[in-house]
């Protein structure tokens, strides 16, 4: 069995078959679906405001993918992913739209999570009272902030890509002398 969810709809978008996974994941039963247009009422994409894209998706006779939500029978909604494609004879001719459903709602969280985390991250980074300069493992950097910025002398749009030993760095110590390269502040990290 498929994991997915797999739907076939006629160029009308009724559907015409969903599989049992579909089943699973909308709470649908194929009986309460069959027949019934893609975006009807109370089904499971009725809020579909992506329709008017995918007619246009079939005008054109082209692949359509969105992410949207879905609504369960009992009326919980998840993200998920629909992915159709047209199905075509050997003369061209339209036959009717296979499509998947997916459930992307860990996904989706997860992504989320991540947005939250690099807020929080940069927003640390940006606020405390110092310099910091975050290098990559070619010790090319990556991030700065505008302290860094400030100290360094450099445009954080100057300061990005390059590296911890760029002829250009000229590092140091308060009384003049040059900081040797064992001294450079990202090689005693």
């Amino acid at each position: 069995a498929l994991p997915h969810g797999i739907l076939v709809l006629d160029a009308d978008l009724q559907l015409l078959f969903v599989n049992p996974a579909f089943v699973a994941l909308t709470a649908w039963p194929d009986d309460a679906v069959r027949g019934r247009t893609l975006g009807f009422d109370d089904g499971p994409f009725a809020d579909a405001a992506w329709l008017p894209a995918l007619r246009e998706a079939i005008a054109a006779g082209r692949e359509f993918s969105t992410e949207t939500w879905c609504r369960r029978r009992a009326g919980r909604a998840f993200w998920s992913e629909l992915s159709l494609a047209p199905v075509r004879d050997v003369g061209g001719r339209l036959l009717h739209w296979v499509g998947e459903l997916r459930d992307i709602e860990r996904r989706r969280h997860a992504e989320e999570e991540q947005r939250s985390t690099d807020k929080r991250y940069r927003d640390l980074v940006e606020n405390v009272p110092a310099g910091v300069v975050v290098h990559g493992p070619g010790s090319e950097i990556r991030l700065a902030n505008q302290e860094a910025s400030r100290l360094l002398g450099l445009s954080l749009e100057q300061l990005l890509g390059r590296v911890a030993i760029d002829p250009r760095w000229h590092f140091q110590h308060e009384d003049g002398r040059p900081f040797a390269l064992h001294e450079y502040p990202v090689n005693r990290v």
